[in-house]
Formats: structure tokens, C-alpha cells, sequence
């Protein structure tokens, strides 16, 4: 019998075909879930043209609520993990993110507001007032390092 493909030897001389269907199908996985998460992680910061900081400390990343305001939503939408909100659903999220704690803490993780340079405080001001209506007691302005 003639098999095609790689094949094993065997110790009595007899050879063995390779099936490399299996490992085609996990690699193919593999190949869909990745594109999935760099899709997901994508959606998650929106593209804000970040203002610039000369002073402060680059914060080490703990898990955040990020909340993107971007310039050229016309309805003035806030978004939220990937999706706009209106102010009062951004309330709701923040407040069940402050009623969770964050891994290792009995503390909620911080919360980050990402508005661009060029966006006026007037899109800003509505999200931060939804922040203090839902209990936050500080929030973080996200700029770029200009160092």
C-alpha cells in the first residue's frame, strides 16, 4: 500500500502516515481567535489624538474603565469598552465598575477619560459630570508623554 505525505519509520521497517489534519484545524484556530482579540483590544481605545504632559507619572496600567470621547461623533456620543453610550448609561456603567473591585484590591480600578486635542471641554463635561452623579471620587485625563 502507497500512502502520500510524510511518513514515520518503524522499527519492523513498516511506515506510518503523518495525519496532519489535527494540527491544520488547532492552527487554524488559533489563526481566528487572535484576529478576534487584536479586533476586540482595537475597539476598546478608540483612535483619540491624545493632548500632551510634560509633568506627571506615566501610570502603571491597572485594570480601567476607558471612556473615549472622539471629535467626530456628531451626536455626541461617549464611548465605553467599544460602544457609545449616552450620559446616562455611561452613568450606569460607571457605576457598577465602581461596585466591582479591581483583581488583588478592595478598591474599584480608576477611571480614564480619553477626549482628543482638539475636542472642546463642552463634549467633556458631560461625562465627567455622569462620573460624580455615579460616586466617583477621582477620575484620570489621559495625555501623551511629551518628554
Amino acid at each position: 500500500m502507497r500512502t502520500r505525505g510524510p511518513t514515520i519509520p518503524r522499527a519492523d521497517g513498516a511506515s506510518k502516515a503523518i495525519n496532519a489534519t489535527p494540527l491544520i484545524d488547532v492552527v487554524m484556530c488559533l489563526i481566528v481567535f487572535y484576529l478576534m482579540v487584536g479586533t476586540l483590544a482595537g475597539e476598546k481605545l478608540a483612535a483619540v489624538d491624545l493632548p500632551e504632559a510634560r509633568i506627571g507619572q506615566p501610570d502603571e496600567k491597572a485594570q480601567a474603565l476607558v471612556i473615549n470621547i472622539p471629535l467626530d461623533d456628531s451626536d455626541g456620543a461617549i464611548v465605553v469598552e467599544g460602544r457609545s453610550v449616552s450620559e446616562r448609561e455611561l452613568e450606569a456603567s460607571v457605576r457598577m465598575w465602581l461596585a466591582t473591585p479591581a483583581e488583588g484590591s478592595d478598591a474599584p480600578g480608576p477611571i480614564e477619560v480619553r477626549a482628543g486635542r482638539r475636542v472642546p471641554f463642552g463634549r467633556v463635561a458631560p461625562a465627567l459630570r455622569a462620573c460624580e452623579r455615579a460616586g466617583a471620587r477621582g477620575v484620570q485625563l489621559v495625555a501623551e508623554d511629551a518628554r
